[in-house]
């Protein structure tokens, strides 16, 4: 099992968290401009946004797959939130017969250069979902200057509020029961961390538990636990710190066409056997021709053509691999390339097909260009991927 490092990114800067013996101790924090650079080896990189960045709503749309559904969020996220660059995720909160309401979590993701700088990391999780539980429970906990109320059940999320510490008493806990009440969910447990002075009492059946107050966030402690697929960020290729991304993506390229190469001087070594066993096969033909006078001389010459005719395409790996080398725009990036007797098929990630599709077209070995498909767009990156096929001369 990986080890796991985790991130609490709040408003002012971020905590970074190792594991021992499964609890967390405080590694590294201050700002990001403080910070230096956390390598993390072969770690899970967990990146936990705190509430004080988040936003939520909880919105209604038509029954889908929730990848569909993601897409569909994707599309309208920056009418749903006040941000100038929205980072987000959503969960299926629950499904009806003809509907689904559906969690969306977002934050403002232009720091995301500086921080990944700091703490490349491999997932990026809502504070409000950092917990889980198998029954349901309210956690009450205090962290900065705010004090905060989370519901779950079952690993679902029921909701969540954080007030201002200065006069929080129980009424602010009492209204927090009538919101889950209204929605049919009964809390079976109320874990209050800290805040001896808070008299969570007569809010019967709840139990009330009592924990030790920390100075780290509670859900931390919870991180290794979680199951983290969900949250993983995808679309980005992610460096270590002190690694140049255009460097290691240009070894990249280099790699592949040094793979192409190897492949044009094999069909080259298969194109010289292929040569030997053609002249041993004359030669046989021409003692059977002699043993057998009467017997009518087969016609191979067609056979020959269509060999030496798939034998042209030998190249083209090289030859396309140095045409996308030469042509590809800058900022655009090939995910995959599958190449067949009659042109290849190249997966592209851009912000602008419409510009790789005109650069590769201009060129002059390229026959014929064309776009595969719709393209979709990436809302981590603004990113659009496409298929493309290509015909060269």
């Amino acid at each position: 099992m990986k080890k796991i490092l985790t991130a609490y990114w709040y408003k002012d800067g971020l905590d970074v968290y190792r594991y021992d013996g499964g609890k967390p101790v405080r590694y590294a924090s201050g700002s990001l401009e403080q910070l230096q650079p956390i390598r993390g080896g072969l770690h899970k990189m967990v990146l936990i946004i705190g509430r004080e960045r988040l936003m939520h709503i909880r919105k209604r749309y038509p029954l889908a797959p929730i990848a569909q559904l993601t897409k569909a969020v994707g599309l309208e996220i920056k009418d749903l939130f006040p941000l100038s660059k929205p980072a987000f995720y959503c969960r299926i909160a629950r499904t009806f017969s003809t509907y689904t309401d559906l969690d969306i979590w977002a934050w403002e993701s232009d720091l995301y250069e500086q921080l990944e700088a700091v703490f490349p990391f491999h997932y990026a999780v809502p504070e409000d979902l950092a917990f889980e539980a198998t029954e349901a429970r309210i956690r009450i906990y205090p962290w900065r200057d705010r004090i905060t109320l989370v519901a779950h059940e079952g690993g679902r999320f029921l909701d969540g509020q954080s007030f201002p510490a200065a006069g929080f008493d129980g009424q602010y806990l009492s209204r927090f029961l009538f919101r889950l009440a209204q929605s049919g969910e009964e809390m079976k447990k109320i874990f209050v961390y800290g805040l001896t002075s808070f008299p969570p009492a007569g809010f019967s059946p709840a139990e009330i538990i009592r924990m030790p107050e920390s100075p780290i966030p509670p859900c931390i402690p919870e991180v290794p636990s979680l199951d983290l697929r969900a949250f993983r960020v995808g679309g980005v290729i992610r460096f270590a710190p002190g690694i140049d991304p255009m460097f290691a993506l240009r070894i990249g390229l280099y790699l592949v066409l040094g793979y192409a190469l190897m492949l044009s001087l094999t069909w080259s070594n298969y194109d010289q056997a292929l040569r030997a066993i053609r002249g041993k096969t004359g030669e046989i033909n021409k003692k059977l021709a002699l043993a057998d006078q009467g017997q009518p001389q087969e016609d191979y010459s067609t056979l020959i053509a269509e060999v030496n005719a798939k034998l042209k395409t030998g190249a083209l790996p090289l030859k396309a691999m140095n045409l996308l080398a030469r042509r590809l725009p800058e900022g655009s990036f090939i995910n995959r390339i599958v190449v067949s007797e009659n042109g290849i098929e190249v997966a592209v990630s851009s912000k602008d097909p419409l510009a790789v599709v005109k650069a590769l077209g201009a060129d002059g070995g390229v026959r014929k260009v064309n776009i595969k498909g719709a393209p979709t767009k990436d809302g981590g990156t603004g990113s659009y991927n496409f298929l493309m096929t290509m015909e060269l001369h």
